[in-house]
């Protein structure tokens, strides 16, 4: 009788075993899948992950460039804008004289006498300006110049003057 028990006992056991071992292997099987599955998504990640980093360098790279070209515009804009300042006031200096010459022509040329007359008025005034402006030229030409020393590139800057006296005879006035 106890053969029995022990043959039962060892058939229990063995479809306990079997149980168990269909049951592990079948986990095994589902946990292998998923692992599988899981290592499919991370490659895909990892590609996906390597594409986004390239296309993110790729963007920064345009991002500085483009930042280069702002700050390039931005300083040719403000060059331009300082450029339009001055062609603007040099444009409203033009203007009014214009309108002042306009005025004075139109006062002054009632006839040719008077139209000679503005014409030598207008080369007077010139002619101030330009020496004021041969003036302004000479001072900064000195100030380049030698500093006020008497040789300058190895030649002397001093202009010698000759006085001559002549005698006068006592009879003679002058």
């Amino acid at each position: 009788m106890r053969k029995k028990y022990l043959i039962a006992l060892f058939i229990a056991l063995s479809l306990f075993g079997a149980i168990t071992y269909f049951d592990l292997s079948r986990e095994n099987r589902l946990l292998l899948n998923n692992l599988d599955h899981m290592s499919r998504k991370l490659s895909v990640s990892e590609s996906e992950r390597e594409r986004l980093a390239k296309d993110i360098s790729r963007l920064n790279s345009q991002l500085i460039k483009a930042k280069k070209t702002i700050r390039k515009l931005q300083i040719n804009l403000a060059l331009i804008k300082e450029e339009k300042l001055k062609i603007g006031q040099e444009v409203d200096i033009l203007r009014r004289e214009k309108d002042y010459l306009k005025k004075y022509l139109e006062v002054k040329s009632y006839s040719v006498k008077e139209l000679k007359r503005a014409i030598r008025e207008i080369k007077k005034e010139m002619n101030l300006v330009r020496k004021k402006m041969q003036e302004r030229i000479d001072m900064v030409a000195t100030m380049k110049g030698n500093r006020g020393y008497l040789v300058k590139d190895g030649k002397s800057t001093f202009k010698r003057r000759t006085i001559r006296v002549i005698p006068v005879s006592e009879g003679e006035d002058y």
